[in-house]
């Protein structure tokens, strides 16, 4: 975990650099606020501890708060004000800048070290509770999915119910047009005994409700297809938010 440092005084910046390398940090030091966005914007930022001068020239520690926090407002991250003031209002005005904690001047090790051990923790909880949020509305982006696919499952069941009965139906009378297509090629065949044929086996009405199939069976595959298509537009625009 980084340790930033931003302090315009050499003397307290040097303190502050020796006594966090006792502590066991290995901190980045930047001599103003300026520097330290600069960094930050150029490299990113990671769970960190940062430590700010309050006052310095440019952007001063509660500035760079306000920046960090509005630039990375997830992030987990710990940032503590070294200050001089004492005054409960200024104090205040420091921590609702988006300061976490403060250290007054001069700068004792021990409560240094203690500060920096409260904010290793606090960072390390926020990532606890970020990686449970994230495994949250994972599990809730897949029951919506699941929730999702038992919808479109029964969408597509029900015309596919019925076309798969017309199909069925149309399967059961091509016995019937093989024998006509045997009486037709036969040269036996008179035209009073296809009339008869066809009368005995109600052929113009087989006719109509083959049309009647043909054309519930059409429908009922383009509210297929439709689906589908539904759910490919879906999947799509989902994967654009992911990459987002």
């Amino acid at each position: 975990m980084q340790l930033l440092i931003a302090d315009d005084s050499p003397t307290f910046r040097a303190q502050l650099e020796f006594l966090a390398r006792q502590i066991g940090h290995n901190p980045s030091v930047f001599e103003t606020g300026d520097q330290l966005w600069e960094h930050i914007q150029s490299n990113g930022l990671t769970p960190s501890l940062l430590l700010l001068d309050w006052e310095m020239p440019g952007l001063s520690g509660p500035d760079l708060c306000e920046k960090i926090r509005l630039a990375y407002p997830h992030l987990a991250i710990h940032i503590i004000l070294v200050t001089s003031r004492d005054e409960t209002t200024s104090l205040v005005d420091g921590l609702s800048s988006g300061a976490d904690d403060y250290v007054t001047k001069p700068i004792n090790r021990d409560e240094l070290s203690a500060r920096l051990s409260v904010g290793q923790r606090n960072i390390l909880l926020r990532q606890q509770l970020l990686t449970i949020n994230e495994q949250r509305i994972a599990a809730e982006k897949l029951a919506s999915v699941a929730q999702l696919a038992s919808g479109a499952a029964h969408e597509i069941n029900n015309p596919l119910a019925f076309v798969r009965s017309n199909l069925d139906y149309v399967s059961s009378q091509t016995s019937l047009l093989s024998t006509l297509n045997e009486l037709l090629n036969s040269s036996e065949t008179t035209l009073p005994q296809l009339r008869d044929w066809f009368d005995r086996h109600h052929f113009s009405e087989l006719i109509d409700e083959l049309e009647e199939v043909s054309r519930e069976s059409l429908q009922g595959v383009t509210r297929i297809q439709s689906i589908v298509e539904g759910l490919l537009r879906f999947n799509s625009e989902q994967g654009l938010q992911r990459q987002s």
